[in-house]
């Protein structure tokens, strides 16, 4: 049995957010922690496409300020912010994990969110809070 943060939310096999199938129980976390803290001026978009990209992309979320993408956010749920992978399953992840993070490079402002981030509330919370503001700065 796998032990799982009192603080996640209980897993539903097929959670969709404005018509976008949401990926996992930390990206659930992750937006169920967006809708109480987002300022008015932030609009968040679930599963956006990133405009900047090349290819048919799409970020976990984006923050839209005056109608446009500011920020991206990307939750990495399998690894944590000292890169450790959390089990053996997520170590085999780690590949596709870093080509994803690669699309942004030198394209489009992102925020990642390691799973260690997204367990505690208290650093959600302060992350969130730094990347609203950034994308309201950008």
């Amino acid at each position: 049995m796998t032990q799982r943060p009192t603080t996640l939310p209980v897993w539903q096999s097929d959670v969709r957010i404005k018509g976008y199938r949401i990926e996992s129980i930390v990206e659930l976390a992750v937006y169920r922690r967006i809708e109480r803290i987002c300022p008015q001026a932030v609009r968040v978009m679930v599963q956006p496409p990133v405009r900047e990209s090349a290819a048919q992309a799409r970020a976990d979320f984006g923050l839209y300020v005056r109608g446009k993408p500011t920020l991206y956010l990307e939750v990495v749920g399998t690894v944590t912010r000292d890169g450790r992978s959390v089990s053996e399953d997520a170590e085999a992840l780690r590949d596709a994990i870093e080509e994803r993070l690669l699309r942004y490079v030198g394209t489009a402002p992102v925020e990642i969110l390691h799973i260690d981030e997204v367990c505690d509330p208290v650093v959600l919370t302060t992350r969130l809070s730094q990347a609203f503001a950034r994308a309201q700065a950008l």
